[in-house]
């Protein structure tokens, strides 16, 4: 399982990546419909504690109803959507930086976790899957004699 990195700093320096999928943005409104849903993936925490694999993801401004999380193949899948603003036309913006539109992430599951047994809670914008260790892969305690 390859984990990449994010920063939030990265937003701020300039990226001729995103340079360029505004230019063809603007030139090409239609393509606007691809980058809506490959240019977001939430930031993600995984951490192990003794008894389970936490998985938490920052979702500002969602609700559950927004989200769909689903475990196959030992893959974890987050996808959701975030609305934009009614009643304000893309043209009216003077600034936006703050992302609206479909988006995806998936983490592959290391194999020491029940999957069938996992379980998500949604509070403050935060979503934490959380799975349970199989039996054989929790730590035990053994008695110096």
């Amino acid at each position: 399982m390859t984990l990449v990195r994010w920063s939030p700093w990265t937003t701020w320096t300039w990226d001729p990546i995103r340079e360029m999928e505004r230019v063809l943005q603007s030139v090409f409104p239609e393509l606007r419909t691809f980058f809506d849903e490959t240019a977001f993936a939430p930031a993600i925490d995984m951490y192990e504690r003794a008894d389970a694999l936490v998985i938490e993801a920052d979702l500002p401004g969602l609700t559950k109803e927004d989200l769909q999380v689903r475990v196959e193949n030992g893959v974890l899948y987050i996808a959701g959507e975030r609305k934009a603003p009614e009643g304000v036309a893309p043209n009216r913006y003077h600034c936006q930086e703050r992302w609206s539109g479909k988006f995806y992430r998936s983490v592959t599951l290391p194999d020491f976790v029940d999957a069938h047994q996992a379980t998500a809670e949604f509070q403050n914008g935060v979503l934490r899957v959380m799975f349970p260790k199989k039996p054989e892969a929790r730590p035990i305690e053994v008695k110096v004699q």
